[in-house]
């Protein structure tokens, strides 16, 4: 750290001021930077957690649709005529009927009030097959929970179990039937649930992202990649709100221990969770774009505003004190020299004029350097000034663009709008639908065996009519949802634009300061012009002054030690402007520009002598008009 302030002590003057100021840009740009990014990012996050929160919700109310479908097909046969007078031969084809129409069930059982089994079908194979009497009464289940609670009179959806006799993972749906208010016995269907997990394997998903199923004791019902090689309970935060019963959207570590985006939704009927997980990093891969894009403007914008402000020190204030410094330098090695002179002789003070003369033309041609140089910036500044031009075609382009992407956000609103009362269609002509599957229905009852056939269509009708309803219900669900975050991004949009809006106005200023930097340096140009036309005059006038050499020569020695004085002032102020230098540094003047005789200078004759002259003592009367003529 020592050595940090030690260097920076030893800077000069402008290149303080321009660490300084960088230093306070460098900050501000970054804590911009960094604030800009966070908004984003969580901007960013948000979306990923409600677009995987919407996926879940949707495929859980799906499943749990699909399972209250099933009990809806049994409810209904429950209720039909046939099962409440327990007639054997219909029933078993109406069991027959609703296994092969769907292949959804594992068995089929008609239960007495004993729990022994009277009429039953097998669908376990693929195909449907009637059960005999005997196999039938082989079903025993009055030791069974779900026995109980449906031969009390309530609807029962048991918790998922492996079939004894199949020895497939099934879902008991469990109606009681009942005949004039009494309890005649139970339909128990025996629902496969490997349907639900076929359909699982179905579901789109982005790359990065997985779906899997769990039960309420936090053990894996599916596979996924992040559960291989893993056994027993999960130790998530998916997990326990699954065996809670609740349901959500977090950022987590899933069971690898990998960081995660995910949500997580319950499926009611059977108690089972449905888990939607999308990889942490690969999510917000677009994050670490848009920071790389951020960070890449913001060097861009230091290097420039940088540049711009290194220039204008070096012209305004580092350039004008050297100039200050390289003029009273010369005039306070003039002054000795001419004093010297003086004091030896008016031959030894013509010469040293002369040697003046050929100091201001060198420094006349150091001047017309410095006016190139100045040129040079000059050109520089006009370059930068184009630059800029440039930046603000592109910024307006961008706010362009955001402006399209405000419309076309608005015409999917609007498009989503449309949809929504399509779909309010679909759902009306359902309804009517199932009302006239229904009316259908009763009257195929009413035409007893005839009207079988009829009835098994009706119902299927019915059951479309009804899915379609329920399909029309969710989507438009799924819709509304659509066009809030439509709004959302709309919103989103609308304060990038203001951004790009204020980044637009700032760079029109900079934009303008650079111009003005160009006007500044062409005037700079034409005042050092007027400087060196200045400089050739004043070399006209040491020649004069050769001629007044015995008129001075009784204020030599004054004039030597004022010009000493003038030497360490002028080495002070080369002190600040410089850096690290001191006034005691005996070659900070020892270069060849500062000298008033070239290195190959020979002392004129008799110089020694004739520097010991001491004038006479004269009063500071005396002396005011020789000093007011020099």
């Amino acid at each position: 750290m020592g050595s940090w302030i030690r260097y920076f002590n030893e800077l000069d003057i402008g290149k303080k001021l321009n660490v300084m100021v960088l230093s306070l840009l460098l900050i501000g740009i970054g804590l911009t930077t960094g604030i800009a990014f966070n908004v984003y990012q969580e901007s960013y996050e948000d979306a990923v957690q409600q677009r995987l929160g919407a996926v879940g919700s949707m495929n859980a109310e799906q499943f749990n649709g699909w399972l209250q479908a099933r009990q809806d097909e049994v409810r209904f046969v429950a209720g039909l005529d046939a099962t409440k007078n327990v007639d054997r031969e219909r029933l078993n084809h109406l069991l027959t009927e609703l296994s092969e129409s769907q292949n959804f069930y594992d068995t089929i059982y008609f239960v007495d009030p004993n729990g022994n089994g009277v009429v039953g079908v097998d669908g376990s194979k693929g195909s449907t097959r009637v059960l005999s009497e005997d196999a039938a009464a082989d079903f025993q289940v009055a030791d069974r929970a779900w026995f109980r609670e449906a031969i009390s009179g309530k609807d029962v959806f048991s918790d998922p179990l492996v079939s004894r006799s199949t020895g497939n993972t099934v879902a008991n749906v469990v109606i009681p039937i009942r005949n004039n208010g009494q309890i005649q016995g139970v339909l128990r269907a025996a629902v496969q649930l490997n349907t639900l997990t076929e359909n699982l394997a179905q579901i789109d998903r982005e790359e990065g992202t997985e779906v899997y199923l769990i039960n309420r004791d936090r053990e894996p019902v599916t596979q996924a990649a992040s559960l291989t090689n893993l056994s027993g309970k999960l130790e998530t935060d998916a997990a326990y709100a699954i065996s809670n019963g609740e349901f959500g959207t977090g950022s987590y570590k899933n069971a690898a221990g990998t960081s995660v985006i995910g949500s997580y939704n319950p499926v009611p009927l059977i108690g089972w969770g449905m888990v939607v997980e999308a990889d942490e990093s690969a999510a917000l891969a677009e994050v670490r774009g848009v920071f790389w894009l951020l960070l890449g403007l913001a060097v861009l914008i230091l290097l420039t505003v940088g540049g711009v402000l290194a220039v204008t020190l070096k012209k305004q204030v580092t350039a004008p004190l050297r100039n200050m410094i390289d003029s009273l330098t010369g005039a306070s090695d003039q002054v000795r020299s001419a004093s010297s002179e003086v004091s030896s002789s008016s031959q030894t003070l013509a010469e040293g004029s002369s040697e003046q003369a050929a100091s201001l033309q060198e420094t006349s041609s150091s001047l017309e350097e410095i006016s190139a140089q100045t040129k040079q910036n000059a050109a520089n500044a006009n370059e930068a000034n184009h630059s800029m031009s440039e930046s603000m075609k592109m910024i307006e382009a961008g706010v362009d663009a955001m402006d399209r992407m405000n419309r076309a956000i608005s015409e999917i609103r609007e498009s989503s709008v449309e949809t929504s009362k399509i779909i309010k269609t679909i759902d009306e002509i359902a309804f009517q639908t199932n009302l006239l599957a229904l009316n259908a229905a009763v009257e195929a009852a009413r035409a007893g065996d005839a009207g079988k056939g009829f009835a098994v269509v009706a119902e299927e009708v019915r059951n479309l009519a009804q899915r379609s309803a329920e399909a029309a219900r969710d989507t438009s669900s799924l819709i509304e949802k659509s066009q809030e975050h439509a709004q959302h991004g709309v919103d989103v949009a609308d304060e990038v634009g203001d951004k790009l809006e204020k980044i637009k106005e700032s760079s029109k200023s900079i934009e303008t300061l650079i111009s003005e930097i160009a006007a500044a340096s062409d005037e700079q140009t034409r005042g050092i012009g007027q400087v060196n036309t200045a400089v050739t005059e004043m070399d006209k006038v040491v020649q004069s002054n050769a001629a007044n050499s015995e008129e001075t020569a009784s204020s030599a020695q004054e004039l030597t030690s004022l010009g000493e004085e003038l030497n360490r002032l002028v080495q002070d102020l080369a002190t600040i402007v410089g850096g690290g230098m001191s006034s005691g540094d005996e070659h900070f003047y020892d270069r060849d520009e500062y000298d008033d005789y070239p290195p190959n200078y020979i002392e004129p004759k008799g110089f020694n002598e004739r520097a010991n002259y001491t004038p006479a003592k004269r009063s500071k009367e005396d002396l005011q008009p020789e000093f007011a003529e020099f």
